[in-house]
């Protein structure tokens, strides 16, 4: 069973919508900004290899490295798929309050 994944259904606003995708972006701006930090090498230099310790350290990184660019790529479905899902949910049967658009003009 670790191989199957769990199904999950949610209702949400177009704003909360917004916020999600906000928090998205936010986070993928956050992974490339470590990607860059990583070196995109296949194969260890020559002072990867001098002794174990170096080499365990490329692998280290590489494994890292790994790791965020699958975050990244799963950050980029779960836009996808919001973004999708989000013209559906602007029709949605709930009033958005937009602050820039009440009148306040009187107080």
């Amino acid at each position: 069973m670790a191989g199957t994944e769990k199904r999950l259904s949610l209702k949400i606003t177009a704003r909360q919508a917004n916020f999600l995708l906000d928090a998205l972006y936010d986070k993928t701006v956050e992974t490339d900004h470590y990607l860059i930090g990583y070196r995109n090498d296949e194969n260890p230099g020559p002072l990867d290899t001098c002794c174990d310790a170096h080499l365990a350290r490329f692998k280290d990184r590489a494994r890292q490295r790994e790791a965020l660019v699958e975050r990244k790529t799963q950050l980029q479905g779960l836009i996808t798929l919001i973004e999708a899902l989000k013209p559906m949910s602007e029709t949605s049967d709930e009033p958005e309050h937009d602050p820039e658009k009440s009148d306040h003009s009187n107080d």
